[in-house]
């Protein structure tokens, strides 16, 4: 492949100023490369490294030394395995000439990385800055550019020894050649054999250069000395012509700065091609010089350049910095601990110092970086890392916090890291963080945990599902949960064991003794108290059946008595016949509804699909007498009402009480109103004493009728066995429905609740679990 750089590509020359600015790029923490194009053919095939500065080293295999000069494509430079990728990204920018601004991640260096890519001065300029902690960017910089031409301090000058021509009255008229030497035939242009054909008037004027005669007269008779430098395009040079007065005549001198003229237009590139480096860095630069006091020690620094960045940290402008001194620029740091660093970096022989600044001022974090440059000389960097300050203190006052929930953990917490054979297999476990809870339960000292494995602090777990559960959990990241009991310390513990990433687990475990003891005495209670209410309603069903009979024979044996003594009996006498007859009527109604009760608090085994909208509409039908009777209206909106899972009698019997009771205790009213309507919702808005529920939806049905009513505050006394707040005179009952519902809504993991003012009706709330059928 023939490859050839652009024929106007000039590399900038080697000055003494380039040398300060060499030293000057060793120190920046940015790796800099400056690639020129090359051709094969019209088309662009390669880029060839021109300039690498040594921190580029940290993001190639190849010493930055053998780097130059090479090709991205043909070499595999910087580095072989991005290389195409490098080139394409090269390629856009020096076409396009668009700077470009990527961010990857550097496997060589382990960090991410910034690089952005400016088409200059006929290549492509790549600034790539290493985005690792601050304090790790900030080591000392390797020195740059080494590459740039030398310059040539001593050239050979031509000679010429003109004498004067004069006529009769002693006027200079022209003049002839002398001496001449053959560098001053390169340097002009002229050769020899031009210069003995014509006159030195005669040539002067053949080359349009009329004027040089005068000038020449002047030197002879004035005894002036002319100093000029023109380009001589025959020669393509530039050259000095330095005219001196020679007896009677002209001593010409001609040098040839070429390469002087060249080293200017380059170090003019070179100045702004450094300007470009050090605008384009993240931090502010500042090179100084010290100022010597009276007694000889430094009093002050003085500013010799600086980048646009610098800009963020002054109030002054950039441009205006040159010449300043420090305590002006800086005035805060005059007296602070830095300004003493500066002095430490002059004198010692590491050269190097970095600190961190926080400003009362501002509040804001700097970090100071200060290099020595030169005897006397050094670079101040600064760069404002106050983001990246308090996320350091934020993740320090977390791991404090995390640091003292460990210790404080009532539970006990134990970090283990797995020990790998040489084919990855894990063969045990260390301890790396364990807290004192974790020494109290297990009786293990905390230091002698975290000095030995698992397996040698206890080898009889090698073979154990704990330890095989622990490697699964490793493998698979499922949490493994247990509890078991403690011999030794006579305990029990509730372990859990959890992936932290491929080679940690999290090993927490809490004593349990206490649940474990409530929990057995609970469970003692439970079914003290099962047996005590089977009893209850073995003996309520009992005793309901025993009573029903004499309440029976009572009740015939009176009427019987009634109808044979007949016209016989006084009036007082019937008035006792009818009492008793209400009253064993009562008693009747008394046995029956205990009996319901008894029987409402038996849980069915199994459920099944309720059509709750028919249940309520079955029931207000069956209340079609008592609705005619009171000429109460209903007003129904239950179309959100779907099947449940419940026991269809049960259900229905809660309806059939709180319907029956509206219509009951609203009949006094000149016209009774009913309401049932239906919500469904989710368990987050049931009342807050309600609210923890597990089923994530409820039915909420509501009877509100306009009846007289009661005092809230016997919203829950009225759900209690025989609780009544009107006498028998005014409403008929047994006081027992209410406990009834509130028996089959518990069986059914529902509630109920009542809402009320006296004279102003009364609403009961039946929530039911949502569980669709």
């Amino acid at each position: 492949m023939d490859i050839s750089e652009p024929k106007d590509l000039v590399m900038p020359a080697k000055t003494e100023e380039s040398g300060f600015f060499d030293d000057l790029y060793d120190e920046l923490p940015d790796a800099i490369i400056w690639l020129t194009p090359a051709f094969e053919g019209d088309e662009l095939s390669d880029f060839r490294i021109g300039y690498m500065n040594q921190s580029c080293q940290k993001f190639t295999p190849v010493p930055v030394k053998d780097a130059l000069g090479q090709y991205i494509l043909r070499d595999g430079m910087p580095i072989p395995e991005v290389a195409a990728e490098i080139f394409l990204l090269t390629k856009e920018v020096y076409l396009t000439g668009v700077t470009s601004e990527t961010q990857y991640y550097s496997r060589r260096a382990e960090a991410w990385v910034d690089a952005i890519r400016k088409k200059y001065k006929g290549g492509v300029l790549v600034i790539t800055r290493d985005q690792r902690k601050l304090r790790d960017t900030q080591e000392r910089h390797e020195k740059t550019e080494r590459s740039l031409t030398s310059l040539v301090d001593n050239a050979p000058i031509g000679i010429v020894l003109y004498e004067a021509v004069r006529d009769s009255e002693g006027t200079i008229t022209d003049f002839v050649i002398r001496v001449h030497n053959e560098r001053s035939n390169e340097l002009t242009g002229i050769s020899g054999r031009l210069r003995e054909a014509y006159t030195f008037r005669q040539l002067l004027n053949h080359l349009g250069l009329n004027h040089v005669f005068a000038e020449y007269v002047r030197v002879v008779e004035e005894g002036v000395s002319i100093n000029r430098e023109q380009f001589v395009s025959k020669s393509g040079k530039w050259v000095a012509v330095s005219s001196i007065k020679f007896d009677d005549g002209v001593m010409v001198m001609v040098t040839d700065i070429t390469e002087v003229k060249l080293s200017q237009q380059a170090l003019k590139e070179q100045s702004e091609f450094n300007k470009s480096i050090l605008d384009a860095s993240y931090s502010g630069i500042v090179a100084l010089e010290a100022i010597a006091g009276p007694e000889g020690s430094i009093s002050d620094y003085r500013v010799l350049s600086t980048n646009k960045r610098i800009g963020q940290f002054v109030t002054m402008p950039p441009e205006q910095l040159v010449g300043e001194k420090l305590s002006v620029v800086f005035p805060y740091l005059r007296n602070s601990s830095l300004f003493k660093s500066f002095e430490d970096v002059l004198t010692n022989e590491q050269g190097y110092v970095e600190s961190l600044y926080n400003s009362p001022a501002t509040g804001k974090w700097y970090q100071y970086v200060i290099v020595k440059l030169r005897k006397y000389q050094l670079v101040l960097t600064i760069k404002d890392i106050t983001s990246e300050r308090l996320a350091e203190l934020q993740i320090e006052e977390q791991r404090s916090l995390l640091e003292h929930i460990l210790q404080h953990s009532p539970s006990g917490i134990i970090v283990h890291e797995a020990i790998r054979n040489e084919s990855g297999v894990v063969e045990d476990f260390s301890t790396i963080s364990s807290n004192q809870a974790a020494e109290t339960f297990t009786g293990i000292p905390t230091q002698e945990r975290l000095s030995k494995s698992v397996l040698t602090i206890s080898p009889e777990l090698r073979d154990s599902p704990l330890f095989i559960q622990a490697l699964q959990a490793l493998e698979h990241g499922n949490t493994f949960r247990t509890e078991y009991f403690d011999k030794v310390n006579q305990s029990w513990l509730e372990m859990s064991i959890a992936k932290m990433n491929d080679n940690r687990l999290l090993n927490m475990f809490a004593d349990i003794t206490e649940r474990k003891k409530s929990e057995a005495e609970l469970k003692r209670y439970l079914e003290e108290l099962t047996i005590a209410n089977k009893n209850l309603e073995e003996f309520a069903s009992i005793a309901s059946h025993d009573l029903k009979e004499p309440v029976r024979k009572i009740r015939y044996f009176s009427e019987k008595l009634y109808a044979n003594l007949g016209d016989r009996l006084h009036a007082n006498e019937r008035d006792y016949f009818q009492r008793l007859d209400r009253a064993t009527n009562r008693m009747s109604v008394l046995i029956d509804d205990l009996l319901a009760y008894s029987q409402s608090g038996i849980k069915p085994e199994t459920f099944s699909g309720v059509n709750l909208r028919a249940i309520v509409e079955e029931v207000v039908k069956d209340f079609d007498f008592e609705v005619e009777l009171s000429k109460a209206s209903f007003k129904i909106d239950i179309d959100e009402l779907d099947k449940v899972l419940g026991d269809l009698s049960q259900l229905r019997q809660v309806f059939q009480n709180v319907i029956g009771n509206a219509i009951k205790y609203s009949r006094n009213r000149e016209r009774p109103e009913i309401e049932v309507s239906c919500l469904r919702v989710p368990s987050s808005q049931l009342p807050p004493a309600f609210n923890t529920q597990t089923p994530d939806e409820y039915y909420i049905i509501s009877v509100k009728d306009n009846g007289v009513g009661f005092d809230q505050e016997y919203a829950d006394k009225i759900f209690n066995v025989f609780t009544r707040l009107h006498g028998n005179s005014e409403y008929a009952g047994s006081g027992v429905g209410l406990a009834i519902v509130k028996k089959v809504m518990d069986n059914h993991r529902g509630f109920v609740t009542a809402e009320s003012r006296e004279n102003e009706g009364a609403t009961f709330n039946l929530y039911l679990p949502a569980f669709l059928y």
